[in-house]
């Protein structure tokens, strides 16, 4: 379903770096598992909801086309205090003849937290329909409580491939992280 060799798949893991809609690693319940190396592994979870802002492919140019809603959820794995490597899965309805599941998107990526509010990440993207790409997303948590956060994304998906036509993005994705 996700044709994709293993040098594509890390010349593409060079593109990742972070999203905070993801769960920080400060003020959170987190598991910690220990590496061989005696260092520990820090987990988070998070749930969110996305849509797109504006849309623009060879075939179609559209602002707010609200007809469909993404819910990424995803663990995060901190290796440090500011980075984390990321598996989010991503389904998308579709509400313009009815609600119905129209893609799914397996999205991993890095974290790179840039202070305590704000993040960048970087993500490779499967599509459901054979396509391909990258996503950079620019985050701040807007709100903490004491074991999870609240915070606003804005991804650039990418997306290219199965002679499909390469499309770009932006969204706006609100998202709690535990």
């Amino acid at each position: 379903m996700f044709p994709c060799r293993i040098n594509l798949l890390k010349l593409l893991l060079l593109f990742l770096i972070y999203n905070p809609t993801l769960s920080k690693q400060h003020n959170q319940e987190q598991l910690s598992v220990k590496s061989s190396s005696s260092s520990s592994i820090k987990t988070g979870g998070y749930i969110s909801v996305v849509s797109n802002i504006f849309f623009l492919s060879d075939e179609e140019q559209s602002v707010f086309p609200m007809n469909t809603v993404g819910f990424p959820t995803g663990i995060n794995f901190s290796l440090s205090e500011r980075v984390a490597f990321s598996v989010e899965f991503v389904p998308t309805i579709d509400f313009s003849d009815g609600p119905k599941v129209k893609a799914f998107l397996f999205h991993p990526g890095v974290i790179y937290n840039l202070d305590k509010n704000h993040g960048i990440a970087g993500r490779i993207a499967f599509e459901s329909n054979g396509q391909i790409g990258f996503t950079p997303v620019f985050g701040k948590t807007i709100h903490r409580f004491s074991n999870s956060n609240l915070s606003v994304s804005v991804p650039f998906p990418i997306r290219f491939g199965n002679d499909l036509p390469t499309n770009v993005s932006m969204g706006l994705q609100i998202g709690w992280g535990f």
